[in-house]
């Protein structure tokens, strides 16, 4: 088994129907750090919402495609790169909760 990091933005954030799709995994643990536009969503343009629309369409189906999606909590803006250390604990701290899932997948490996 092999790992492999992909990161694509917003349509491709979560390649679990490609990796399925190109190398026939036997499992796919997914990260899910996408944010949320609930908020912003009524404040863009028509042609914006329809995108981000059809993006979280795509990514719905990607989630589905995968065994597990691990979702760090991470609040704050994306593009708050002076926030990095607190993201990446925010990560770390999903994973931990969870591995008994991931155990638990892995197990008859």
């Amino acid at each position: 088994m092999t790992a492999d990091h992909i990161d694509l933005v917003h349509f491709g954030s979560i390649p679990s129907r490609s990796l399925r799709k190109a190398f026939h995994p036997d499992i796919v643990i997914a990260t899910d750090t996408n944010p949320g536009y609930e908020l912003i969503r009524k404040f863009l343009p028509p042609g914006w919402r329809e995108f981000l629309e059809r993006g979280q369409e795509s990514l719905t189906k990607s989630r589905a495609a995968a065994d597990l999606v691990i979702k760090p909590d991470l609040k704050g803006n994306m593009f708050r790169f002076d926030r990095a250390e607190t993201f990446r604990r925010a990560g770390f701290v999903a994973a931990e909760r969870a591995l008994p899932e991931v155990r638990e997948l892995l197990e008859p490996c």
